[in-house]
């Protein structure tokens, strides 16, 4: 996109960025790098009319305006800047403040004006002999290399006008808190910063569009060095990716998602099996659970003859557990409120208490009743308004289990164990589903009010163990 300025023998001179309309005046018009065009409201290319149908005069006009773009978006790429030191948004409110300060304002310089000699005499004060050297002695231009990228900045603000405000990932992250259904909730939050906080630690916190693939490997690679599993790497990874898709789309941001198709080596490889509880191990566990008769262990009694999620039972308030109706049973819900979730929809469900279940239901509601001051939570160990601590369970709970011989799983093995001693029964899986709450419903099993609390209960006591260990 050039125009020819002079033919002469065998020399052409042509200027850059120069466009002829129809109407015979010269416009400058040039591409804006695609990472910095939040500076300049989202435009990728600039287009100013350079007022004169002269091509002589067209040339000095269009060249100056190139030069000052060039710089300007070669500052914002100045190592201050990428380092994260030194953002474009603290270069801009640093720009807007020193128009102010100067008695100007944003795009007060747009249709030519006495302000710019107050620009540039500002620049001499700030930068002293050297520039004033330079400006009025050197000349070409050579004055611009004092300018910083403030300066800079300054310049194109009292030219350009103030650009939309650049959405950067703190900003992202807070769309996302406010849309997603989970967002208000505590334990969502701090899933959510971990990875958010560690990926700006290590590249900044910056305009979305400004973010790259490299960045978002560097941190992939980082998550890994410090010994995270492939499956926890994925994870932070989802979040992040989730974070940019929402605000590409609620602020409708043309950029491309960094974290999007990543690929993680030997991803799912150095995954932990998760092995169900042997019958004996089971035994051992009934046995000690019984003899040492306190919350923690009525905990895992619970999970051994429901196969529920730890989280779930902790989870659990006095008004969940219905000890005195023809059939036993909890019923494991959201209490969103309360800060309790759990994991999915399917999971919302009601499940019978036989065998072991029974027993660590009945010791655990007595001992509430006793309770002081601890509200309505069936473990105020671990759960409390606002918070249920499953992690801090399992790190309890799986620690005790390590000092039982011969038991090597851990809180999710009772899970495991019961799927399989279901399957072992004959127990139809639509009925498994139901009293693990595993699995998505079929369209026909979205219809009616589900599974009786009876027909569960009929099945589930062909899972029950004696004491002797046979099922």
């Amino acid at each position: 996109m050039s125009v020819v300025v002079l033919k002469a023998g065998g020399m052409t001179i042509t200027i850059r960025n120069v466009v002829r309309r129809k109407s015979g005046v010269f416009h400058w018009r040039m591409r804006v790098p695609k990472g910095l065009r939040g500076n300049h409201g989202g435009k990728s290319h600039l287009d100013f009319s350079l007022k004169t149908k002269d091509s002589q005069e067209a040339a000095p006009r269009a060249s100056k305006l190139t030069a000052e773009h060039e710089a300007l978006w070669a500052s914002l790429r100045s190592p201050e800047v990428v380092s994260g030191t030194y953002t474009p948004q603290q270069v801009r409110d640093a720009a807007k403040a020193q128009l102010i300060a100067l008695g100007l304002q944003p795009g007060g310089g747009r249709e030519g004006s006495d302000g710019w000699w107050t620009v540039l005499d500002s620049f001499e004060r700030e930068h002293g002999h050297a520039f004033q050297e330079a400006r009025h002695h050197d000349g070409d231009g050579a004055e611009r290399r004092f300018l910083t990228p403030v300066n800079r900045e300054t310049e194109r603000l009292y030219r350009d006008g103030e650009a939309p405000k650049e959405v950067t990932l703190t900003d992202a992250r807070a769309t996302y808190f406010r849309l997603h259904k989970e967002g208000a909730e505590g334990r969502f939050q701090r899933d959510t910063n971990l990875p958010v906080d560690a990926f700006m630690a290590l590249a900044g916190d910056r305009p979305l569009p400004s973010y790259t693939r490299d960045q978002a490997n560097a941190y992939r690679d980082e998550m890994s060095a410090r010994g995270n599993k492939s499956g926890t790497v994925r994870r932070r990874l989802r979040v992040l990716s989730a974070i940019f898709n929402m605000a590409k789309r609620e602020h409708s941001l043309t950029m491309v998602n960094p974290f999007e198709g990543m690929i993680i080596a030997r991803d799912g490889a150095d995954a932990t099996p998760r092995l169900p509880f042997t019958l004996g191990e089971l035994r051992t566990l009934m046995a000690a659970c019984r003899k040492a008769d306190d919350d923690r262990r009525h905990i895992l009694s619970i999970q051994l003859d429901t196969g529920a999620r730890l989280s779930e039972i902790v989870g659990l308030r006095r008004e969940d557990v219905f000890l005195s109706d023809a059939v036993p049973h909890i019923i494991i819900r959201d209490h969103r409120d309360l800060g309790r979730r759990v994991k999915t929809a399917v999971s919302n469900r009601r499940v019978p208490l036989v065998g072991e279940a029974l027993w660590g239901a009945t010791r655990a509601m007595a001992e509430a009743a006793k309770a002081q001051g601890h509200g309505e939570w069936l473990f105020p160990r671990y759960a409390s308004d606002g918070e249920v601590k499953g992690n801090h369970a399992s790190g309890a709970l799986n620690k005790w289990m390590r000092t039982l011989p011969g038991v090597e799983g851990t809180t999710h093995s009772f899970r495991h164990a019961m799927r399989d001693r279901m399957r072992e029964a004959g127990i139809p899986e639509d009925i498994r589903d139901a009293i693990d709450g595993h699995g998505t419903k079929s369209v026909g099993e979205r219809y009616g009010s589900g599974h009786s609390l009876k027909l569960l209960r009929d099945h589930m006591v062909k899972v029950v163990i004696s004491p002797d260990g046979t099922p």
